[in-house]
Formats: C-alpha cells, sequence, structure tokens
C-alpha cells in the first residue's frame, strides 16, 4: 500500500510497484491508511511523512499498536532523511526510510515482506533516473 497525498506520484509509484510484480493499492491519507490497512491486509506500507491532517510518524504508531504481532512492514518516505528524522522514524516503528528520489533497486529490496530478511533501518536516496527510465531499466535484460 502506498500512502502519499499527492496523488501523481502515487500513482507513478504504484506503477513502479506492479512492474516489480507486487500488488497495489492507494490511500492519500492517515484516516483512510488505518481504514484500508485493516480492510486489505498488506504486507507493506510504503508512508509519506508529510500528510494531510495526520503525519506519517502517527500513522506507523497507530499502525502498529492496531496490528500488533501481524508481520506488517511500514516505510517512511521523506524528502529530507537527515539524522533527526531517521532518530523519530526508529522511534515510531518505521522498518525502514526511503529518501525521495526512491531508485528503483532500493525499492525491490525494502518491498520485501516483513518475513525476509532485510536490511535494518536505513535511509537511502541517490539522484538518479526519472520513473519512466528506472522502469525501462528494470526491463533490461541482464548484461545489456
Amino acid at each position: 500500500m502506498i500512502v502519499n497525498d499527492n496523488i501523481e506520484w502515487a500513482h507513478s509509484l504504484a506503477d513502479l510497484v506492479e512492474a516489480l510484480g507486487h500488488l497495489c493499492w492507494l490511500a492519500s491519507d492517515g484516516y483512510s491508511a488505518i481504514q484500508r490497512t485493516d480492510e486489505l491486509k498488506p504486507d507493506v506500507v510504503l508512508l509519506a511523512l508529510d500528510l494531510p491532517m495526520m503525519c506519517g510518524f502517527e500513522v506507523c504508531q497507530r499502525l502498529r499498536m492496531k496490528h500488533l504481532g501481524r508481520p506488517m512492514k511500514i516505510i517512511a518516505m521523506a524528502t529530507c532523511g537527515d539524522d533527526a528524522e531517521r532518530e523519530e522514524a526508529i522511534s515510531c516503528g518505521f522498518d525502514a526510510l526511503l529518501v525521495q528520489p526512491i531508485v528503483l533497486r532500493t525499492l525491490a529490496e525494502a518491498l520485501r515482506p516483513a518475513g525476509a530478511s532485510a536490511p535494518a533501518l536505513h535511509a537511502v536516496g541517490e539522484p538518479g533516473l526519472s520513473a519512466t527510465a528506472r522502469l525501462r531499466e528494470a526491463e533490461r535484460p541482464a548484461g545489456h
């Protein structure tokens, strides 16, 4: 599930997630994200930190309390990713912090379900290709 109030950006990210072989649902605010996770029970939630009405940090805490014991991976999506943001993400229960623009390889690693082996909380971000170019890169055969 992708939670972001920028619908165009959320749809672009959803296209990448689906191209990587995952089902994807969208929510545009924290309240609908909480409701939809109850209904859909996603394995992974990509959660923007800057949301209207309820910030991503609070949404993460509420999801953790509501789904206690359920292996759901919650990943923060940030534009900054500085040390303070990373520390707050850890304390709120996020599993990882992705810094935009999100690199396709990093996204693929982040989408591993909570039960699969995954790296510890990290912030990753590097300037790179557009979403379309990243998708083409993912479709290119190895070694080409």
